[in-house]
């Protein structure tokens, strides 16, 4: 399966977050630390993997929603949401340990990808009910 993405609209959906949010795009890529250039780059050219998830982590969504792959820009709300237990199981908890191991860069993947077998198992749980 091939996606194609669009740098123009990672763009869009960058300023629809930081909109959403109250920011202005100037303030995001000042606080990530990223040139004032990195948007206007976007109209030519696909973002850095490691600015696209520090993008994403400042506005709290996930590196997916901005590339298109998920129409949910922070799926840890429904997540959370299905969370019955507050305290953390041991294999919660050796998770987080391990991913304050990782790079940015390797936290956007893990999330991304995380994010996205979480999508898969909500539409097998959609499918059940009206099964």
């Amino acid at each position: 399966m091939q996606n194609d993405y669009i740098s123009s609209e990672i763009a869009q959906r960058i300023k629809l977050v930081a909109k959403s949010k109250g920011l202005t795009v100037a303030t995001v890529l000042e606080e990530t630390n990223l040139g004032r250039n990195t948007m206007a780059n976007l109209k030519t050219s696909m973002p850095k993997a490691d600015n696209l998830a520090k993008i994403a982590d400042y506005l709290d969504c996930s590196v997916d929603y901005l590339l298109g792959r998920t129409s949910s820009s922070n799926l840890k709300l429904t997540i959370n949401e299905k969370s019955s237990s507050p305290e953390l199981s041991e294999d919660e908890q050796k998770m987080i340990d391990i991913f304050k191991c990782l790079t940015p860069m390797q936290k956007g993947e893990i999330i991304g990808r995380a994010q996205h077998m979480a999508e898969q198992n909500e539409e097998i749980y959609k499918q059940e009910d009206v099964g």
